[in-house]
């Protein structure tokens, strides 16, 4: 179970950043930090809670709340 968790973590950073990678050159994207190992491993052990924040950003920019 928590091999699983693990692993729904590293997934979701894994996607995070291939996004970030490919809109790296968007104007939307200059303002966010470059991401360093503490920023990964913490957000693929908190990973549900970053998940709502990106998805909630994700639909506000999307739906221009």
């Amino acid at each position: 179970m928590v091999v699983n968790y693990l692993m729904v973590g590293c997934i979701f950073i894994f996607l995070i950043d291939v996004m970030c990678t490919l809109f790296r050159n968007n104007k939307a994207f200059k303002d966010i930090p470059a991401w360093g190992w503490k920023e990964r491993t913490a957000c693929a052990l908190l990973w549900p809670i970053a998940m709502v924040i990106f998805l909630k950003a994700y639909f506000k920019s999307i739906f221009k709340l």
